[in-house]
């Protein structure tokens, strides 16, 4: 898959549809998909670098756009003519052939799947690996660096994939632990400065609390589960996104962080929407982890 300033080339594969339209009769049940195709190359069109970079083939998306509006606007309902088809199928292959044309003049890259997740997943909305009760209960923060992190894996920045979605367990785990044992994740000094727990010791708390419910024989939900999950994590990723000595990450271990991350997350949230006797703070509905 290629991206050209922004516009998914995945899209156009849409194009060649237009020519499949039946003349002269009611396109009302197409005129949805017909609408979604006008919005991709008004947006192409529309895009300043497109402008600079592609100018022949945003001249042709222009005449695509015009016409697709004449036919979505008639009256008593869209159609299309023979004539218009017929100058629809000519500016669809034009606008392939010049495009293709302009592509060769610019430096591009070829994406490709990740760990088994299609690069328009990872890129567009890799929410979509996460159980869908989980996802409106995160933070804009946390949804942020998911994306980022997914992107990340994409174009082959495999530290940076792990120090996003390290950024989105810690924001979890803050959370998760503050809930389990009714402690705070921070404190403050003397002299007002806030120092916040680390990695290793908020799980080594939940460990201490997994510990004593244990001990009285009492429900631990999936805390267990959960720090089965953060620990490698803790030690294969947090250290070496620290520490600047430590080595880069590598495609595996981006893979991992990423997979084991999303894990991790939907364990701590899930857990905290099922409830039970072990959280010393039950999860309010509307706050966001």
């Amino acid at each position: 898959m290629r991206e050209v300033n922004g516009f998914f080339l995945f899209e156009l594969g849409q194009l060649p549809l237009l020519t499949l339209l039946p003349r002269d009769v009611d396109l009302r049940p197409s005129a949805e998909f017909i609408t979604e195709i006008r919005k991709h190359l008004r947006e192409f069109s529309e895009t300043n670098e497109n402008r600079e970079d592609l100018p022949d083939a945003v001249g042709v998306a222009i005449e695509l756009v015009r016409l697709l509006t004449v036919v979505l606007e008639k009256n008593p309902f869209p159609s299309i003519t023979m004539a218009e088809y017929s100058r629809a199928g000519y500016l669809v292959l034009t606008f392939r052939d010049r495009l293709h044309a302009n592509l060769g003049k610019l430096y591009s890259e070829i994406l490709e799947d990740k760990g088994g997740r299609s690069v328009k997943t990872l890129w567009l909305n890799p929410l979509k690996l996460i159980d869908t009760r989980i996802i409106p209960n995160l933070s804009d923060f946390v949804v942020f660096n998911i994306m980022e992190a997914a992107k990340c894996w994409v174009v082959d920045r495999p530290t940076a994939t792990g120090f996003h979605m390290m950024r989105c367990v810690e924001s979890v785990l803050r959370q998760y632990k503050k809930l389990i044992t009714g402690k705070e994740f921070q404190r403050t000094s003397k002299k007002g400065r806030v120092y916040y727990e680390g990695f290793g010791t908020l799980i080594d708390e939940l460990d201490g609390a997994l510990k004593d419910l244990k001990d009285a024989n009492a429900s631990f939900g999936q805390l267990e589960f959960a720090i089965g999950i953060l620990r490698p994590l803790s030690k294969l990723y947090r250290d070496p996104l620290s520490h600047p000595e430590l080595k880069e990450l590598n495609e595996e271990d981006a893979k991992l962080a990423f997979e084991q991350g999303l894990s991790a997350i939907a364990r701590m949230v899930a857990d905290c929407l099922d409830g039970g006797t072990h959280f010393k703070v039950p999860h309010t509905a509307g706050v966001k982890f």
